[in-house]
């Protein structure tokens, strides 16, 4: 008796084969993620929707969030032109003054394995001359030695100069640097040339932040959010109270990072020996969500709970039992100086997924180059999630707001 398999042709079998295996990777976790990150960028433009319920979904959300509001941006004509000029123009003054303040041409070359295929070609080109002078000197002392009358001396002289010829060829010539001491230098001469771009990229924006600052606010207007800046006209030029509040701001993220520091210490000497590699991994852990919080700080509706309660460390700390006064004193000196990120962390505490995700995309975003391109849409970004956990602003979700018309780059 003949399956009904068999009755089917094997291009229709085939085809069956191919819905059951796609039916299957649509019920994958993987594929819901992927699903619910879609219908949520697929909503981007006008309105909020919910936060996918998946935290890895909203960690992806988070993730490609930034890319989603540059698609936005390249979309519009007028926002494409001018992020363009602006990203293009200092990406281009980037490198210019790269190579012109490094000592890049020599490094790239050490770096390509330049010098080495140099120093083989000078090597090959000395090993020639040395052959023609050992045959030159034998030749010599041949024409010598079969001449009547010879002088012993000059034999002897031209013997010995032909031994030390061929000792110099045999010689093995000593390199310069050891394997692993060139490995050594192979990196840090790669940190000195990533050091140079990071320090010129740094000057660049710096000085013209007040693009990025622009193009923030039409991302916002293009995406249904409401901005953070009032309108105004870019231009290029040393901030100095932006300066001095950036040092601020990075002097006070050195001191909450330092602060936690001596509690991990005294975990470690609480751990086993064979525990003690855990000591960098909670520093780690510690420095990364430090840097999700001031990623989430990115935008201005993260500062805005006055009434935001201490962060998780805090509250487990201030539990300890009151029999360690010392322990007691040290959690209300940590309190006072981490009271003024209560709200930012707090914001990170309702929605750590999502904000993590975007904190992973701003790292990469800090490549050299790259930090031209995605800077601006951070902020935004960090005020759509946010904007997202609280389910929406009164802002206009019908009507999509005008474009931004384009303004003097300065």
């Amino acid at each position: 008796m003949r399956s009904h398999s068999q009755d089917v042709p094997p291009r229709e079998q085939e085809g069956r084969g191919h819905e059951t295996a796609s039916a299957s990777s649509v019920d994958s976790p993987l594929w819901q993620v992927w699903g619910d990150v879609r219908r949520g960028a697929e909503h981007l433009p006008w309105r909020t929707v919910a936060p996918p319920t998946s935290r890895w979904a909203r960690f992806a959300q988070g993730f490609i969030l930034p890319f989603q509001l540059l698609r936005v941006l390249l979309e519009e004509p007028t926002s494409r032109r001018g992020y363009l000029r602006v990203c293009c123009t200092q990406a281009v003054v980037i490198l210019a003054l790269f190579v012109m303040f490094s000592d890049v041409g020599k490094q790239a070359a050490r770096l390509t394995g330049a010098t080495d295929w140099m120093g083989g070609v000078i090597d090959e080109a000395q090993s020639g001359v040395e052959r023609e002078a050992i045959e030159e000197v034998t030749a010599s002392l041949a024409a010598l030695a079969q001449r009547k009358g010879a002088d012993p001396e000059e034999v002897k002289a031209l013997r010995n100069e032909l031994q030390k010829l061929e000792r110099e060829q045999k010689t093995p010539r000593l390199e310069a640097e050891q394997p692993r001491t060139r490995f050594v230098w192979t990196l840090v001469d790669w940190a000195g040339l990533l050091s140079s771009l990071y320090v010129c990229q740094w000057i660049v924006i710096a000085l013209s932040r007040d693009h990025h600052t622009h193009l923030s606010r039409e991302a916002s207007l293009l995406t249904g959010l409401p901005p953070e800046d009032d309108a105004f006209t870019p231009r290029v030029r040393l901030n100095t109270r932006w300066l001095v509040k950036k040092v601020k701001q990075r002097w006070r993220a050195l001191l909450l990072f330092s602060m936690g520091i001596p509690v991990l210490w005294g975990v470690k000497l609480l751990l086993p020996s064979e525990a003690k590699w855990l000591f960098p991994v909670m520093v780690s852990l510690w420095g990364a969500w430090w840097f999700v919080v001031f990623t989430a700080g990115k935008s201005a509706r993260a500062w805005d709970d006055p009434v935001a309660r201490p962060p998780w460390f805090l509250r487990g700390w201030m539990g300890l039992p009151s029999l360690f006064p010392p322990f007691r004193a040290y959690g209300v000196w940590w309190t006072r100086v981490t009271e003024s990120v209560f709200s930012p962390a707090a914001q990170v505490e309702r929605d750590p997924w999502g904000l993590s995700g975007l904190a992973v995309a701003r790292a990469l975003s800090a490549l050299p180059l790259v930090k031209c391109f995605v800077r601006p849409v951070i902020p935004v970004a960090a005020g759509h999630l946010l904007r997202a956990e609280r389910g929406g602003d009164l802002v206009s979700a019908a009507v999509p707001p005008e474009p931004v018309m384009e303004r003097s780059a300065g």
